[in-house]
């Protein structure tokens, strides 16, 4: 290719098929939908098991647990695809405990909150 002169665009780049005016952007996708029961399920076993009481309150007992409950992966999606869907994979914790775990991933791992990418699976 000859670079001697800059590109130059005038106009946006064209979509292969433009949008329908007024067409909304579907919310969730194909495989998303089909998941959707599953998913429940999963997350109603996991807060079951919890008895309904963040996971982590006692091995991060420096945090004070605060905010909704929610599930969360202990290996995550990338690593382990379906993570989500596996009861055995999933845990309940607060949202203190959450951006805990995210902010000290070596720290969550050694506590067993979560399996760290360069921890052996």
């Amino acid at each position: 290719m000859n670079r001697e002169t800059p590109l130059k665009r005038t106009e946006a780049p064209l979509r292969r098929t433009p949008m329908k005016r007024g067409s909304a952007i579907k919310p969730f996708s194909k495989k998303r939908a089909r998941e959707r029961d599953q998913r429940q399920t999963v997350i109603e076993e996991t807060m079951r098991r919890s008895g309904g009481r963040c996971e982590a309150a006692d091995l991060v007992p420096e945090v004070k647990c605060w905010g909704p409950l929610d599930t969360d992966e202990v290996i995550g999606r990338g690593v382990y695809p379906g993570a989500h869907l596996d009861v055995d994979n999933t845990q309940t914790l607060c949202r203190a405990h959450h951006t805990w775990k995210h902010e000290h991933p070596r720290l969550a791992a050694e506590r067993g909150l979560r399996k760290a990418s360069w921890q052996r699976t």
